[in-house]
């Protein structure tokens, strides 16, 4: 019995843990972000693809947007594909991995 819920626990933890929290850690906290960051804002700012109204509400999930739609300043964009900051006592314990 101990055998099996030895087995058991370690097929969870070695494709789960050790492996599939940091790769989604490294996709979710940056490349998905750059992405949808970088795609909404050459929707709204170089291709203008759909009318002022639609561009507006676009503009909602655009961090560090300026109030109007005819110019994206390169602060304003650096700061929007920047990686987001890291709370050491929230987000770091997802990286540390005890295995006893």
């Amino acid at each position: 019995l101990e055998a099996a819920i030895g087995d058991a626990f370690y097929a969870m933890h070695v494709p789960g843990v050790l492996y599939v929290n940091y790769i989604m850690g490294l996709v979710m906290g940056g490349v998905v972000p750059f992405t949808q960051h970088t795609l909404v804002g050459k929707i709204i700012y170089v291709w203008r693809s759909l009318p002022d109204c639609l561009l507006y509400a676009l503009k909602i999930i655009l961090p560090w947007a300026p109030d109007d739609l005819d110019r994206y300043p390169r602060f304003n964009a650096e700061k929007a594909i920047e990686a987001p900051e890291m709370g050491v006592a929230w987000d770091y314990s997802a990286f540390i991995v005890h295995m006893a």
